[in-house]
């Protein structure tokens, strides 16, 4: 007897340890694929040229972390470009919720 399980089918009775490898390599496939999602995004906000220079780290509780390589465009964006570039990325990713945007150096 086969169970559906949200995007794969599972045999019945079988055990965790062995389901589990596959559903964390999908969960994490699945990150992955948003985080790029993400990337492409951000590079159509900030350019070409900007976001050579920075890096999406990654999305945690809704805030996106950005590296930042330059540390001009580091102060740019922590102080004066924050504001815009949250509400840019809040309208374009509606697939997740990003309530601010913290940059790293």
């Amino acid at each position: 007897m086969l169970l559906k399980r949200g995007f794969e089918e599972f045999p019945a009775g079988k055990r965790a340890s062995t389901l589990l490898p596959n559903i964390l390599k999908g969960i994490k496939e699945s990150h992955d694929k948003k985080l790029g999602e993400v990337a492409k995004i951000w590079q159509e906000i900030v350019g070409e040229k900007y976001a050579s220079m920075t890096k999406v780290v990654q999305v945690d509780k809704d805030i996106l972390y950005i590296k930042v390589f330059s540390t001009p465009l580091y102060a740019i964006l922590s102080t004066q470009e924050r504001g815009r570039l949250e509400k840019e990325i809040q309208k374009k990713v509606s697939f997740l919720r990003i309530k601010s945007i913290v940059f790293r150096r």
